[in-house]
């Protein structure tokens, strides 16, 4: 499976830990998506998308800490850390999609960064429950193969005699 990742504005830049995962490289939280910053993860291939995986998102201080993402070219989702099952004390956090969604080719990531309530906003990606996009032969298909394939082999073999 190959993707590319690329972080807007430029000149922002990648950055990747071990601990939280992957943030953008620009002003104040030099390993986390924050502010104007945008994660853009594209798919070579159509992928099908059944988890999120975010660390660094917080309830803390009074705020919930939120995020969005956006899933080809739809609407930004909003996620935040009040409403997310999570684990461990780094903010670790995941949303889990029942039905799997299907024919993922871009998927994008923001924080608002410094919002109203005068508190930042920011979180990392640690990770994605992907898997190929596969289209499986429906039976009566696959059927009508082997059918044509007995068909063409029962001819060749009558044209032999």
């Amino acid at each position: 499976m190959t993707l590319t990742l690329n972080a807007t504005p430029n000149p922002a830049a990648l950055w990747w830990d071990d601990r939280d995962g992957i943030g953008i490289r620009l002003s104040y939280e030099n390993d986390e998506i924050e502010s104007d910053k945008i994660l853009n993860i594209v798919f070579e291939d159509a992928v099908s998308l059944t988890g999120i995986f975010i660390a660094d998102l917080f309830v803390e201080h009074g705020y919930i800490e939120t995020g969005f993402y956006r899933v080809n070219d739809g609407s930004w989702l909003g996620f935040d850390a009040a409403s997310l099952p999570g684990t461990g004390t780094n903010g670790e956090h995941a949303i889990l999609f029942e039905t799997a969604i299907e024919e993922v080719t871009v998927l994008a990531f923001r924080a608002p960064g410094k919002v109203n309530d005068g508190e930042d906003h920011e979180f990392a990606l640690m990770g994605l429950d992907v898997s190929r996009a596969t289209e499986a032969i429906p039976e009566p298909t696959a059927a009508l193969l082997f059918g044509a394939g007995l068909l063409i082999a029962s001819r060749a073999a009558s044209r032999r005699k």
